[in-house]
């Protein structure tokens, strides 16, 4: 699965492209390319948010050895994310108990920490080439 794409439709990216890059070249974000087939979770897998993260991550970035990964996750939801049923049969994520109580605590944390864990050493990850310039 570690190939990425703009949704905007530009060229393919690997995993470590698009965490250096941040945006495509056409502005878009980069999405996994292909339709992310899961499958479900191995028997026993728990109910917590940190156990089902681990196991998906693992499904979409598998060029990132486990126990990196595993490393990842742990350090990034460090909060809990509740699952609410809002009707019968439909359940929501609850995105907002994270540290700044905002959806971006799922996914920026996530994405901070495999940035460290994946980029090179001493390598530049807070300037942003779309207004470096």
């Amino acid at each position: 699965m570690d190939s990425f794409v703009s949704t905007r439709g530009g060229s393919p990216a690997s995993l470590s492209q698009a965490l250096d890059a941040g945006l495509a070249p056409d502005g878009g974000l980069y999405v996994p390319a292909g339709q992310a087939r899961l499958g479900t979770p191995a028997p026993g897998l728990g109910p917590t948010f940190v156990e089902t993260a681990r196991w998906a991550a693992r499904q979409l970035v598998p060029s990132v050895p486990g126990q990196d990964l595993d490393a990842v996750v742990v350090a990034a939801f460090d909060f809990d994310v509740p699952v609410v049923e809002v009707e019968q049969d439909l359940w929501v994520m609850e995105l907002f108990h994270g540290p700044t109580h905002a959806f971006k605590d799922v996914g920026a944390r996530f994405m901070a920490r495999l940035m460290a864990r994946t980029l090179p050493a001493g390598h530049e990850r807070t300037a942003c080439p779309a207004i470096a310039s």
